[in-house]
């Protein structure tokens, strides 16, 4: 009589350990996967929901850090609706207006009047964008990632 073999559909041998877990995470350990820096994208999916909010609002602060610090290095002169004040005023009113061109709100209080100045609030309205359309990806993927119940 032939032996017979109970093949799960994952090869022939079948061990004594479960291979999904009771609460549907696998039983299987990763060799050679990526490290959460390499993988980004799978990173911010599966940390939890206070982590990831708090490195959405620290990118965009920080990136409005960065384009009111190149703002305020080509001077507020080079700006209508600034009136050249201290250095933490100007410095606000530059984060304030890169805020405005980051997410392309454009409140119209302040705005470039150089060549320089427009060129700098163009390229943020496209990073803007951008970084939009990332979060907006990553939050699909956080929603639509399946669940075990």
């Amino acid at each position: 009589m032939a032996k017979q073999v109970h093949d799960p559909g994952t090869g022939t041998f079948v061990s004594s350990e479960r291979m999904v877990n009771r609460d549907g995470s696998f039983n299987v350990k990763r060799i050679g996967a990526l490290g959460p820096f390499q993988d980004m994208y799978h990173y911010l999916v599966n940390i939890g929901w206070i982590k990831f909010l708090i490195i959405v609002f620290l990118t965009y602060t920080f990136l409005n850090t960065i384009f009111a610090s190149v703002y305020l290095a080509c001077g507020v002169e080079n700006f209508n609706g600034i009136k050249p004040g201290t250095t933490f005023s100007n410095f606000l009113n530059c984060f304030f207006f890169s805020a405005q061109s980051l997410t392309t709100v454009g409140y119209g209080n302040i705005s470039p009047n150089s060549h320089l100045t427009q060129l700098i609030a163009s390229f943020e309205a496209l990073i803007g964008v951008m970084s939009f359309a990332l979060i907006t990806g990553l939050f699909y993927g956080r929603f639509s990632k399946p669940k075990a119940r």
